[in-house]
């Protein structure tokens, strides 16, 4: 709904929506769209001709994608844009083969279907919210895939890991966290009433108290990204072009 009010908006507020029409339709008097659109659509075929020429195993990394299309030289802006393309799904595909491919789907197919049976099983609302972002998040993160560098860069990873790994765990964390231990009475044999073992049962998770997981998550996580992008990556980039220039790496 956003998009599609927004589409022909020329504020800031617009600019989301707009990005995501000129993907669609780029705009004619837009220079710079038509180029990002039209290098995009020769990598994709660059990588279809790739993939197709080890269509078992993949192509494998460490080496450049063919390019029967030949790419715009961008080297000086980019020296690895014949080992990375942009559209990353077909990066995994060309790279890993079917196999790959397969395990790719599996592992993001997988966890926003569990992310939506969770979010429906679970009663308390914060968990419940969260687990709703946590599936937002993914299936983001594979449309995005399609057109940038979302399954290259190092902390679009370790945040979509993490945001797996409490999925998956939300269960267990509302049976241990609002499961409440009580005492059910068992009538004997001559009609009185005698305790049994504790035993946890589901009640009240509505009102139960749980701890701010989703604020502290978000919290945490975005500290982590922040400290990893100012402590590593200048010497990350560093460390990647010495041995990019060592190799012979974006000399061709």
């Amino acid at each position: 709904a956003y998009v599609f009010a927004f589409r022909h908006s020329t504020g800031s507020f617009a600019s989301p929506a707009r990005a995501v029409i000129s993907v669609f339709e780029p705009n004619a008097t837009d220079a710079r769209d038509l180029s990002s659109n039209q290098y995009r659509i020769i990598e994709d075929a660059d990588l279809k001709y790739t993939e197709a020429q080890s269509p078992l195993l993949g192509y494998g990394f460490g080496k450049p994608f063919l390019q029967p299309q030949v790419l715009p030289n961008v080297v000086e802006l980019d020296p690895y844009y014949l080992y990375i393309p942009h559209n990353n799904v077909l990066w995994v595909w060309m790279r890993l083969g079917p196999l790959g491919y397969a395990a790719l789907w599996y592992l993001f197919g997988s966890a926003i279907v569990m992310g939506c049976v969770i979010a429906r099983r679970l009663k308390h609302r914060e968990l419940q919210l969260f687990a709703i972002f946590a599936v937002a998040t993914l299936v983001m993160e594979v449309i995005l895939a399609y057109s940038d560098y979302q399954f290259f860069f190092y902390r679009n990873m370790i945040f979509t890991g993490v945001l797996m790994g409490v999925l998956m765990k939300l269960p267990a964390i509302a049976r241990q966290t609002l499961g409440e231990t009580i005492t059910e009475p068992e009538e004997t044999s001559d009609g009185a009433a005698r305790p049994t073992a504790l035993r946890p049962r589901r009640r009240a998770i509505a009102t139960a108290p749980v701890p701010l997981l989703p604020a502290a998550y978000v919290t945490a996580t975005a500290a982590v990204s922040a400290t990893f992008t100012t402590m590593f990556d200048g010497s990350i980039t560093r460390t990647v072009a010495r041995m990019g220039a060592r190799w012979g790496v974006g000399s061709t």
